[in-house]
C-alpha cells in the first residue's frame, strides 16, 4: 500500500511527536519526511529477526487524508483505529524525490536505499527486510545522507542512535491465534527504551469479492507498564479476518520504539526519524 509509511509515521510519533503530526494533518496540506529502522520477528513464520529500513518524503493534501481515512481515524485514550478500503487511494499524495539516500551503519560500508518509483505517485526508499542481521543487537549510531540532494529535496544529513534491543513479548505463546472481542487478550512484555514507548498493534483484512477492507489499530503505552489489555471497543471494530492460503489475514504485535528526533530537510515542513524492535504473530479476529 502506498501510504503504509504514514501509519508507521503515526505509530513512530511518541507522545509529543503525535501532536506535531496531528497539527500538520489539521493544516490539510503539508509536506513531511520520515526515516525508520526496524528489527522485527514474526514468530508465526520463521522466528528469526529481520532487519529493514524505510524512508519517504511527501506532499499531502486534505483530499488524500479524507480518501485514505488517515484524516478521520478514530482515537480513544491511547488507541487509534483506522478503517481502509482497498485498493488504497493515491489522489492528493505525491512522494518527493530526494535523490540517492544512503545509510551508514555503526561499522562497515554504507548501504544505498532501494529507490522505487510508484507510477503517478513518486519514489519510496527501502532497505528490504533481511535475516542477515546488520542492526547490531547492542545498538549503535546510524547516519543517513542524500549527497547533493534530488529534484525535490535538498541535501540532508542526520544520525540516529539505537539502544540495545531488549524487547521480549513474554506471553506470546499464551495469546490465542483467534482473537475474540468477547475475551480481550492481555499482552505482557519486558524491555523497551525507557525514554521511548510501546505500541501494541493489530490488523485484519476482510475480503468481499474483488473488494477488501483492512482495519488497523495502534495503542501506545509506556514501556514500564509491562502489560496491556486490548480494549473491547477496538476488537468489536476489527474486520473479521479472511483466510488467505489457509491462514488468517490478520496480525498482532508489540513494538518497542525509541524517542523520535526531528531533523532539517529543505522544502519539507517537518521531518523526523525513529527506530523500533518488534515481535508479531499471525492471528485471526472475530468481533463476536
Amino acid at each position: 500500500m502506498h501510504h503504509d509509511g504514514y501509519r508507521a509515521a503515526g505509530s513512530a510519533g511518541g507522545y509529543d511527536n503525535v501532536e506535531v503530526v496531528q497539527s500538520l494533518f489539521a493544516k490539510g496540506s503539508f509536506s513531511i519526511g520520515f526515516i525508520n529502522l526496524s528489527k522485527t520477528t514474526n514468530f508465526s513464520i520463521s522466528g528469526v529477526p529481520s532487519d529493514s529500513a524505510g524512508a519517504f518524503f511527501a506532499q499531502i493534501s486534505s483530499e488524500f487524508l479524507t480518501a485514505s481515512g488517515l484524516g478521520t481515524q478514530m482515537s480513544i485514550g491511547g488507541c487509534s483505529l483506522l478503517v481502509q478500503n482497498l485498493p488504497t487511494p493515491t489522489t492528493g499524495l505525491k512522494y518527493l524525490d530526494a535523490g540517492t539516500v544512503t545509510l551508514s551503519p555503526p561499522s562497515g560500508s554504507s548501504v544505498p536505499f532501494l529507490k522505487t518509483d510508484l507510477p503517478g505517485v513518486g519514489p519510496l526508499y527501502t532497505i528490504p527486510g533481511s535475516q542477515a542481521s546488520w542492526i547490531p543487537a547492542s545498538g549503535g549510531t546510524f547516519t543517513f545522507d542524500n549527497g547533493a540532494g534530488g529534484p525535490s529535496i535538498g541535501h540532508f544529513n542526520t544520525s540516529m542512535t539505537l539502544l540495545a534491543q531488549n524487547l521480549v513479548w513474554t506471553n506470546i505463546d499464551q495469546v490465542a491465534d483467534s482473537v475474540l472481542a468477547s475475551t480481550p487478550p492481555t499482552l505482557t512484555w519486558t524491555g523497551g527504551d525507557p525514554d521511548g514507548f510501546i505500541s501494541v498493534t493489530g490488523s485484519s483484512m476482510m475480503i468481499n469479492g474483488q473488494a477488501a477492507t483492512t482495519t488497523i489499530f495502534n495503542c501506545t503505552v509506556p514501556p514500564s507498564a509491562q502489560k496491556f489489555t486490548i480494549p473491547q471497543w477496538v476488537l468489536l471494530a476489527m474486520a473479521p479476518s479472511a483466510s488467505v492460503g489457509g491462514k488468517p489475514a490478520g496480525g498482532l504485535g508489540i513494538n518497542a520504539w525509541g524517542q523520535p528526533q526531528g531533523f532539517n530537510v529543505p522544502s519539507v515542513d517537518y521531518a523526523y526519524h525513529n527506530w523500533y524492535v518488534g515481535s508479531n504473530k499471525i492471528v485471526g479476529y472475530n468481533n463476536q
